[in-house]
């Protein structure tokens, strides 16, 4: 499956280092305008490699692994967008404004396949006020990852009301798979569909779960957080960390 993140940030790079793990191929897509793009590009692929080298000095995966992981991602400019029509999901990671996000979206309805996924990592913006950004809102949901997000085993996704059904079912087995291979583990991810959830998850991710479900309380917003049991976080820092099914 191909994937494209547009945003080569903190959470784009997160996003495509998830997906390269699981063995997908990633484009990583700038939309700026920018006289410094190769410096850009460097820093974004220099991050990742350090990223992956950290987990591998660590004993959390293979050290041969890290170049197989990076060679599956690929940095593209703005003049380079015209990839985002080869991609079945697309991850939209630009800063949190509905200007930013309107934006990229503009480019992204124009240039993404009719079928593609489109999903925003927002935060901060609820997934109804993103409707009027597409032009088939029927593809749009929201999928927040917590960060880092090559390492914390949670997704919260909240649709719209006119999200297809098969956009949930796709991107909820895409997820399944690629949190799965992520954490080296063969149990079952759960679905957890408003309601509290229990769980091993650090501070960050409980945070973030209660968050989302107060959010969705009052905007009545349809939720969905998978999430994979097994995963550990000690109250100090991560604990039981066997990301060993590296592809």
């Amino acid at each position: 499956m191909k994937i494209a993140a547009v945003g080569a940030g903190r959470m784009g790079r997160g996003i495509a280092l998830a997906f390269a793990y699981a063995g997908h191929d990633v484009a990583l897509v700038d939309l700026k305008v920018r006289s410094d793009w190769n410096r850009l590009r460097e820093e974004a692929m220099a991050e990742m490699q350090a990223s992956l080298a950290m987990l591998a000095e660590l004993g959390a995966m293979p050290a041969d692994a890290v170049g197989r992981v990076m060679s599956r991602i690929k940095v593209h400019p703005q003049t380079e967008a015209r990839l985002l029509a080869q991609a079945e999901i697309i991850f939209e990671a630009v800063p949190e404004t509905l200007e930013a996000k309107r934006d990229a979206f503009a480019r992204i309805c124009e240039l993404a396949a009719p079928d593609a996924v489109l999903a925003s990592t927002t935060s901060t913006i609820l997934v109804t006020d993103l409707v009027p950004l597409v032009t088939r809102p029927e593809r749009l949901l929201n999928a927040h990852w917590l960060n880092p997000a090559y390492l914390i085993p949670l997704v919260e996704l909240s649709t719209h009301p006119g999200t297809a059904s098969d956009v949930v079912n796709k991107i909820r087995a895409t997820f399944t798979g690629v949190l799965q291979n992520k954490l080296g583990t063969k149990s079952p991810i759960r679905d957890r569909i408003g309601r509290k959830r229990t769980g091993g998850f650090g501070r960050s991710a409980r945070k973030g779960a209660v968050r989302l479900h107060r959010r969705a309380r009052q905007f009545a917003a349809n939720l969905l957080v998978i999430d994979v049991s097994t995963y550990q976080l000690a109250a100090g820092g991560w604990s039981n960390f066997p990301v060993s099914g590296c592809t």
